[in-house]
C-alpha cells in the first residue's frame, strides 16, 4: 500500500531533491515494492505529459500571438516626441534663432572705409594710404580734410567728391555725405558711382532711411557690381526688420 511518505519521496525523487539516505531508501524500495515502484512510473509519465503539454501551450502563443510593427506598437509616444520638437523648434525660431537687427548695427557691420585709399588717422581726420601716396607722389602726411563749401570748388572732382563723402561718413555728417555720393551718382558716367551707391545707401541706412537705402542697393544689386553680394544680404535683412530705427 502506498503511504503519504511514499508519495513525498516519489515527488523529491521527481524535483530531485533526495537527500543521500533518501536516495538509498528510494532505491530498495523501488526494486523490492512492485506496487511502488508503479507509482513511480504513474508520477513520471504524468510529469513527461504536463511538460509536454505546457512546451505546445507555449509554441502556440508564440505562433498566434501577432507581431506588431514598432511604428504601431510605439505609435502615440512617437507622435508626442514629434510634436513637442515641433514645439521646440518654433520656439528657438522665435526666440533663440531669429537674428533682429537695427539699422545702426547693420551700418556697423556693413561700413568699412576703402583700405587701399585711406586709414583712419584720428576721429575727425582721414589719411591716404601708403599706395595711394605712393602711386599719386603725395607726402605721407597728406590728411583728407573737408568743409561744406568746398563742395561747389570740387564738383567736377569726382575722386575729390568721393573722399569728401567718405570724410562726412567718417564724423557723421549724414546730410553732407548723402549730398556729396547723390552728385558723385547722379552726375556724368565715372569710376567712382558704384562705390558711391554703396555708400550712399549705408548712408540713408544710419539716418534711418532704410526704403532709400534698398534702392541704392537695388542698383547695385542690378548692375553685378562689385558690392552685388552685401547688397542683397542687406536688402534681406532691412526688411526683416519691423522698427527699423528702434
Amino acid at each position: 500500500m502506498i503511504t503519504q511518505k511514499d508519495i513525498e519521496l516519489i515527488n523529491k525523487y521527481l524535483d530531485k531533491s533526495l537527500s543521500e539516505g533518501e536516495l538509498k531508501e528510494f532505491q530498495s524500495k523501488f526494486k523490492t515494492d512492485p506496487e511502488f515502484a508503479r507509482e513511480v512510473k504513474i508520477h513520471t509519465d504524468a510529469m513527461i505529459t504536463l511538460k509536454a503539454a505546457a512546451s505546445v501551450h507555449a509554441d502556440d502563443i508564440h505562433v498566434r500571438t501577432p507581431v506588431i510593427p514598432f511604428c504601431k506598437r510605439y505609435k502615440y509616444p512617437i507622435a508626442a516626441v514629434f510634436v513637442l520638437l515641433i514645439g521646440l523648434s518654433i520656439l528657438i525660431y522665435f526666440f533663440g534663432g531669429r537674428k533682429t537687427f537695427t539699422v545702426y548695427q547693420l551700418y556697423s557691420e556693413y561700413f568699412q572705409l576703402p583700405a587701399d585709399l585711406i586709414t583712419v588717422n584720428s576721429s575727425d581726420n582721414l589719411v591716404f594710404s601708403q599706395r595711394y601716396r605712393t602711386e599719386n607722389n603725395l607726402p605721407v602726411s597728406q590728411i583728407i580734410k573737408f568743409a561744406p563749401e568746398d563742395l561747389n570748388i570740387i564738383e567736377s572732382d569726382f575722386q575729390q567728391l568721393f573722399l569728401a563723402g567718405l570724410y562726412f561718413m567718417h564724423i557723421n555728417d549724414l546730410n553732407n555725405s548723402i549730398l556729396v555720393f547723390q552728385k558723385i551718382t547722379k552726375g556724368k558716367p565715372n569710376i567712382y558711382q558704384e562705390e558711391a551707391s554703396w555708400y550712399l545707401g549705408l548712408a540713408y541706412l544710419k539716418s534711418c532711411q532704410p526704403e532709400e537705402a534698398i534702392i541704392q542697393f537695388e542698383i547695385l544689386q542690378q548692375r553685378n557690381s562689385y558690392n552685388a553680394k552685401q547688397a542683397s544680404e542687406l536688402i534681406k535683412k532691412i526688411r526683416s526688420i519691423k522698427q527699423p530705427c528702434n
